[in-house]
């Protein structure tokens, strides 16, 4: 169970980012850290196991994204999204936003929608599978208002992954951590072929993440070009 000052934490955090934490959402957040330390122990879902850790390193350091998601935006995609980050604690902080968690390992989305049904999420679905396949099919290319990924792979990677899902004018966020300055400049052939540009990148400020850490915001331009993405692997082996 939660310490009072982990929820403490996690409650004036949310408040620097502008969002109100109501006490069912607090005992969503409590159940989710105590299923993901119970099933950590048989599947492989995250190195960060201590409760404390769990409410700033996971569910935190995820709702850095909502100050950025529209209010407008109805749908947004997780990709990647492992032990439910960032997805799932934005679906518990936003109940009004429809979150699609995508995952390409079968043992992982079985964890997630467990997590759905233990802590009551009927805007949340999961998806069993991997971005440079799922991109190409029609109920999911070009269906999303955002595209979220988290600590996973380079930002010309990341593009890749996300931009097809991504309706025109949609966003992708990407949560980092770390110097972007060469990440970014090797991005740029990426966005270009994906008719994507980089809106801004903006850091990180709550006194509970001081370690470096910013929101990538990128918004698709125009129509990806049907050859995106390539086959299962190549954006990560060869990135644009």
């Amino acid at each position: 169970m939660p310490t009072p000052s982990s929820e403490t934490t996690l409650t004036r955090g949310a408040a620097e980012l502008g969002v109100a934490l109501k006490a069912r959402q607090l005992e969503q957040f409590a159940r989710f850290c105590t299923l993901l330390q119970e099933w950590n122990q048989r599947v492989n879902l995250t190195a960060i196991t201590e409760t404390g850790d769990i409410y700033v390193k996971h569910f935190l350091d995820s709702l850095t994204a909502l100050p950025y998601i529209p209010d407008q935006a109805a749908t947004l995609l997780d990709i990647g999204s492992g032990g439910g980050f960032p997805g799932l604690p934005i679906a518990i902080a936003r109940p009004g936003l429809t979150v699609t968690l995508l995952e390409a390992h079968a043992r992982k989305t079985a964890f997630l929608s467990a997590m759905v049904t233990d802590l009551g999420l009927p805007n949340v679905s999961v998806v069993t599978g991997r971005a440079e396949t799922e991109g190409h099919l029609p109920q999911f290319r070009g269906a999303f208002d955002v595209t979220i990924t988290r600590a996973v792979d380079a930002l010309a990677v990341l593009v890749e992954y996300q931009l097809p899902f991504l309706r025109v004018g949609g966003l992708a966020i990407a949560l980092k951590k770390g110097d972007m300055a060469q990440e970014l400049a090797a991005a740029t052939r990426a966005l270009t072929l994906l008719d994507g540009w980089l809106r801004s990148v903006e850091p990180v400020t709550i006194e509970a993440l001081c370690d470096d850490r910013s929101v990538i915001l990128v918004e698709k331009a125009g129509a990806t070009p049907e050859r995106y993405p390539r086959r299962p692997g190549m954006p990560a082996k060869r990135p644009l």
